[in-house]
């Protein structure tokens, strides 16, 4: 009697396991901030969210990607962590709970932060975080969040500016992330 081996596929390493992406996360090219121009440098890459308040009863809801109105939040690179307009964690109900240390160019200030969940809705993600209050509509911008390196440290992002093409992918953990427990 005669028998066929089976051929099978070969297996991906863990490390390319490791590397594909488990959310894809829209970005886009936001709306102009007031006076500027209509191009990468005027116009910043931005994701669609909503944002609750980490102790509101929003973070158990089982259809939580619907509570809270849409809000752009823009891809800053350079930031360490997560800002949040001040009128909009007013509007969301975050309260300050802790201080914080904010690093710029030649300047270190304290400022006041929270605690809030960042929904992504087109892709099903919940990130909590820390955020630090910032006046971004003051200042004429768009979007009431900037998320930095603590959340982009668990992703891939494309750029071809002079297209306007992004592509970011979450290539963390595969349910909820919550850096206050890794």
């Amino acid at each position: 009697m005669v028998t066929q081996s089976k051929k099978r596929a070969p297996r991906k390493s863990a490390k390319s396991r490791i590397n594909q992406p488990r959310y894809i996360i829209p970005v886009v090219l936001g709306p102009p901030r007031v006076g500027s121009t209509d191009d990468f440098v005027g116009r910043p890459p931005v994701v669609e969210v909503r944002v609750v308040a980490y102790d509101s009863a929003a973070t158990e809801s089982s259809d939580r990607m619907q509570v809270g109105k849409p809000r752009l939040a823009m891809i800053d690179t350079g930031a360490e962590g997560t800002f949040i307009d001040s009128a909009a964690a007013a509007e969301i109900g975050a309260k300050s709970t802790h201080k914080a240390r904010v690093h710029g160019m030649n300047v270190t200030t304290q400022a006041q932060g929270t605690d809030i969940q960042i929904l992504f809705p087109a892709s099903n993600l919940t990130f909590r975080t820390k955020a630090v209050f910032a006046d971004f509509r003051g200042q004429g911008n768009c979007f009431d969040l900037i998320i930095g390196r603590t959340f982009l440290q668990h992703c891939r992002l494309s750029m071809n500016g002079p297209r306007g093409l992004f592509r970011l992918e979450w290539l963390g953990p595969a349910k909820k992330a919550d850096p206050a427990t890794q």
